[in-house]
């Protein structure tokens, strides 16, 4: 499976608001433009999560999607080769256990590292000490998808982390708060990616489909060929 991070990396939240299978919900976000999937499910034991990653990772790879895990260094550690996973993405909270000896067995199982960060400063310590495979910035508007969310960065900054050392080789995603009003405003700003989880979260699969086409093709129609400014 060839990996870029670029366009819709949507934000499987477990458990679905509206009852949802699992199945369902990815096939959905893939059907409807998403070109990199993440399971989130923060509620779920592990061997939950486990079981979750199990029955989605054969869906990613046979739609040619790369699925990434949330916040579980050790899952990730003990599922590379999967077929379909490709990586895991950090918070700042879990970067503890990514001693140097984790982030080489990330490297040599051949998964990638995200990271999550909300400030020039954590931008440029996570490229320096930890050499992600991109970064995530925000949140870029207000969110209520995460509870003591850091506080919103806004566009004018999301555009400024470009001239941060090192972000010109990293694709930087940008997340939170983000829908189809504000898609292609955040696009202009030379992101590589957009994250979403609220704004892909619909009562059934049509609807689901529905709202991951429009926010992905609006993420389109923001990208201009002028990049980062």
């Amino acid at each position: 499976m060839s990996i870029e991070i670029r366009g819709l990396y949507a934000i499987l939240d477990w458990p679905h608001r509206h009852g949802l299978e699992a199945e369902d919900v990815a096939e959905a976000l893939i059907e409807g433009g998403a070109t990199l999937l993440q399971l989130r499910a923060k509620q779920a034991s592990p061997s939950e999560r486990a079981g979750l990653l199990d029955r989605l990772a054969p869906i990613c790879a046979r739609r040619s999607v790369p699925l990434f895990i949330n916040d579980d260094l050790e899952l990730a550690l003990a599922r590379g080769g999967t077929p379909g996973f490709v990586g895991v993405h950090l918070g700042q909270s879990d970067l503890g256990s990514l001693d140097p000896d984790n982030r080489q067995r990330l490297r040599d199982l051949g998964l990638l590292l995200g990271i999550s960060t909300h400030t020039p400063a954590q931008v440029e310590a996570a490229i320096t000490d930890f050499q992600p495979d991109y970064i995530g910035f925000g949140p870029v508007f207000p969110t209520a998808s995460k509870e003591g969310a850091d506080p919103v960065v806004g566009l004018e900054q999301l555009r400024s982390i470009f001239h941060e050392p090192g972000t010109g080789r990293i694709p930087v995603v940008a997340i939170g708060g983000i829908d189809v009003a504000r898609a292609a405003s955040v696009a202009a700003t030379g992101v590589a990616a957009m994250a979403a989880i609220a704004a892909l979260v619909a009562p059934t699969r049509e609807d689901t489909i529905e709202q991951t086409r429009a926010l992905a093709q609006a993420f389109v129609d923001g990208t201009g060929p002028a990049g980062p400014t």
